[in-house]
């Protein structure tokens, strides 16, 4: 049996498959030709994100880790680079994981002693990126003038949001009514420039909203954003006590 057909945890959208499991997503990386040495640094990175997103949600309800691996997939779909497909593993890392007691100075060399200078830049240019809002627009206003590690960093967006709109996601959450301001017609055309034609045929089929949805009404959820079941106080605790200067505290 192929790599192809034992594949059984995935999401779909069109000719899109997307992982959602590590073990899964090991077996797609070994059938498109990614080195040893590459699933490696993918082990670890995934490794790193079950501590970083523990206990954390996507608004559907769905485990934020498989989402992480559901956008890396999608990247290794595209064929990207290692270091990229590791960067989509962990591309909500400084947004959205739980450090711990590391302080917000010393996160960058966390991440980097785990995946490496190239995989952090890009998961910290990620971070940054001007996105919702009207984001997307002027990204495809400034196209032309963008550098190719710009354009990867939007590769990366746009697995995220393929990801993210998969097996009706987005409808199943509280976000239904909750865009961030995005302009799906620019996200698919941004695809198209960055010559991903599948990507962009995928994005636009997820963005279509379903014929009947009242099947999808009782399933929904309230959330219109990312939540924490793991002891959410103390998250919020250990993020206040990182501003706190450190000769004030006895760790």
């Amino acid at each position: 049996m192929s790599v192809e057909r034992s594949i059984s945890d995935v999401g779909c959208a069109g000719a899109f498959k997307a992982a959602q499991t590590n073990l899964v997503l090991y077996q797609q990386l070994h059938g498109l030709g990614y080195s040893s040495d590459g699933l490696a640094r993918v082990r670890g990175s995934y490794e790193l994100a079950t501590t970083l997103f523990a206990g954390q949600f996507r608004p559907c309800g769905r485990t934020f880790i498989a989402h992480l691996v559901g956008t890396a997939s999608i990247l290794a779909e595209v064929r990207a680079a290692e270091p990229v497909v590791v960067a989509g593993l962990l591309h909500a890392a400084y947004e959205e994981g739980d450090f711990g007691f590391i302080r917000w100075r010393h996160r960058r060399d966390h991440l980097q002693n785990v995946v490496g200078a190239e995989a952090e830049d890009l998961i910290w240019r990620y971070g940054r990126l001007k996105w919702y809002g009207g984001g997307a627009s002027t990204q495809f206003e400034r196209f032309d003038t963008l550098d190719e590690i710009e354009r990867t960093i939007i590769l990366m967006r746009l697995a995220n949001e393929l990801d993210d709109h998969m097996n009706f996601a987005h409808q199943l959450s509280g976000e239904l009514e909750y865009e961030h301001g995005q302009q799906h017609d620019v996200i698919v055309r941004i695809a198209e420039k960055l010559g991903q034609e599948r990507l962009a045929m995928a994005l636009r089929q997820v963005y279509t909203e379903p014929d009947d949805m009242t099947w999808l009404a009782p399933l929904r959820t309230c959330h219109t954003g990312s939540y924490n079941l793991a002891w959410s106080h103390g998250a919020a605790l250990r993020k206040l006590l990182r501003y706190i200067p450190t000769r004030y505290l006895p760790f």
